[in-house]
């Protein structure tokens, strides 16, 4: 799914979306986000969406292989609906837990 900024501007093209959460997925290959240039540009557009309302989780393959239950665990809970109380974060969880 194609991300644009509030601007119009294409900010990239995210691995996964949970839009119902304003949740990113992405899988960061060490061939194309080693450098310094697309280090950068990494931060900045992770920036950017935040500040657009998303969250955003970043995974390597090492990651999916040796951390699978992690992730996995971590992507169920992203999928939640967020609580509209200030003080609970997903699924009315308390958020100081």
């Amino acid at each position: 799914m194609s991300i644009v900024s509030s601007a119009g501007r294409h900010l990239l093209r995210a691995d996964f979306v949970y839009p119902s959460t304003r949740t990113i997925v992405e899988l960061d290959g060490y061939a194309w986000h080693a450098d310094v240039v697309a280090f950068q540009k990494d931060r900045w557009v992770q920036n950017e969406l935040v500040a657009l309302g998303y969250s955003v989780y970043r995974y390597t393959w090492w990651d999916l292989d040796l951390r699978s239950g992690v992730v996995t665990q971590q992507m169920r809970a992203a999928a939640q609906p967020l609580s509209t109380d200030p003080g609970l974060g997903r699924s009315g969880e308390d958020a100081d837990r």
